[in-house]
């Protein structure tokens, strides 16, 4: 009685393991294949660089050509820091293939100065149940904006009047503090030489 009891434990064993592990395997056979031609997603136009006057809004977009059967999300960055192209930062409100920008937004580039910026674009192939099947990423090319402020008259004048004084007395009496006192000899010097660069920067900018 034992021994069939032993073998009728055995059987059920194995009738429960094939049961759950047929399914199982069955389910792993059974993939979704991916039907999207990846070939199709490629970039048309590329965000062009700019030079805009400081306060006025500009507009950078991409174009990208999109396979059938997927979905599209933007992403724009720019440079981590004015004037420079290392680093990134994530624009929040950026995931559109355009984006625009006004003086009053942030990620506006400073006076007299550049950001870059750029867009990450992915795809992404869903099954019935929003499972991603698979997905393909684009980043576009880096464009520069960058702004500029218009000189009025009087500001070329004050370049060439007030503005070297005040940048060789500025530069004279830094020299003396840090020194102790050991360069005031030398202050009517640096005062005289600092003043004639600034006249010369001034009147280079006068006539640029």
């Amino acid at each position: 009685m034992k021994f069939l009891k032993c073998i009728l434990a055995v059987l059920i064993t194995l009738v429960l393991t094939f049961g759950l592990a047929v399914p199982a395997v069955l389910a792993q056979d059974v993939q979704v294949q991916s039907t999207v031609n990846w070939s199709d997603f490629y970039i048309i136009t590329q965000p062009q660089p700019q030079t805009i006057l400081y306060g006025e809004s500009f507009t950078l977009s991409v174009e990208v050509n999109v396979p059938d059967g997927v979905v599209v999300e933007y992403q724009w960055r720019r440079s981590l820091f004015g004037g420079s192209e290392s680093g990134s930062l994530r624009i929040s409100d950026g995931t559109n293939s355009t984006l625009q920008r006004s003086h009053a937004d942030s990620h506006y580039p400073a006076r007299n100065d550049f950001l870059i910026y750029y867009c990450v674009i992915t795809a992404y192939e869903k099954d019935a149940n929003g499972e991603v099947i698979s997905s393909r990423t684009l980043t576009s090319e880096r464009a520069r904006v960058t702004t500029y402020v218009e000189r009025t008259f009087w500001d070329a004048i004050f370049g060439i009047t007030i503005a070297p004084f005040i940048i060789a007395g500025a530069l004279t009496m830094t020299g003396i503090v840090i020194s102790f006192g050991l360069a005031i000899p030398l202050a009517p010097i640096m005062f005289l030489g600092t003043l004639i660069y600034g006249f010369i920067l001034g009147f280079m900018d006068l006539f640029s």
